[in-house]
């Protein structure tokens, strides 16, 4: 169902959080924890990643549409959102995980390359 895939996608943001470590909750200054929004755990990820603007605003719409999915009344979603709108935010997702993981394995896979091709070629250089 395409609601549920808005849904599934915003979770995907929660399960990014969780996997660059974002804390979920926090003590107020009573010393009682409370639960972080999704909305403040990303700007702490854009904030510890030193994501570009452009990646930010694509998670923060990803989040919009999930939010829409989960809070709007069933039929109202149904009759704007089509099968084919689940797979292009879908594909987001795919961009933003490969943009998140695979990048940076491809980057550090380049810099050891690099390192190695180095002290074979030019060992004088570091």
């Amino acid at each position: 169902s395409p609601r549920a895939s808005f849904i599934l996608c915003r979770a995907v943001l929660e399960e990014i959080c969780n996997d660059f470590e974002i804390p979920t909750e926090q003590q107020n200054n009573k010393g009682k924890n409370y639960f972080i929004k999704l909305h403040d755990r990303l700007s702490q990820l854009f904030e510890q990643e030193k994501l570009p603007e452009e990646l930010q605003i694509i998670i923060k719409d990803i989040k919009d549409f999930g939010n829409e999915g989960a809070h709007s009344t069933h039929l109202k979603f149904s009759q704007q959102v089509e099968i084919e709108d689940a797979g292009n935010l879908i594909m987001l997702v795919k961009y933003v995980l490969e943009r998140l993981y695979v990048d940076r394995y491809r980057q550090k896979e380049a810099k050891n390359i690099l390192k190695t091709l180095k002290s074979k070629v030019l060992p004088q250089q570091k």
